[in-house]
This record gives structure tokens, C-alpha cells and sequence, in this order.
């Protein structure tokens, strides 16, 4: 991946945002949750490569 710093980022954002989920609602279900929404979330956004999808002299 080109941009690891951007994932890097993203994945700290989503641990700070797991914690304040984790302390205000006290549910290891609803943690788990957003943990698995925002690694999928993480996942589709920063992990492909784009560059590859964006290749516009493939169409004929």
C-alpha cells in the first residue's frame, strides 16, 4: 500500500473512537460492533488500489 500512513491514521482514529464507545455505553457488543464497521469501513475506502480501478485506457 502507497499510503500507509493514511491507514495508520485511520486505525487510530477508529481506536480513540473505540474507547469513548467502550467507556459512554459500557458494551463489549456494541464495541465489537463499531470495531468490525470501521475495520470493513478502513477496509473499503484506504486498502484498494485505486489506481488500478481508476485506469481509464482499459476501457475500449
Amino acid at each position: 500500500m502507497a499510503n500507509d500512513a493514511a491507514l495508520r491514521s485511520a486505525i487510530v482514529w477508529l481506536a480513540g473512537i473505540l474507547v469513548l464507545v467502550g467507556i459512554r455505553t459500557l458494551s463489549l457488543k456494541k464495541l465489537m460492533i463499531t470495531y468490525a464497521f470501521g475495520m470493513v469501513g478502513i477496509a473499503g475506502i484506504l486498502l484498494p488500489d485505486w489506481d488500478f480501478f481508476d485506469r481509464i485506457d482499459s476501457i475500449p
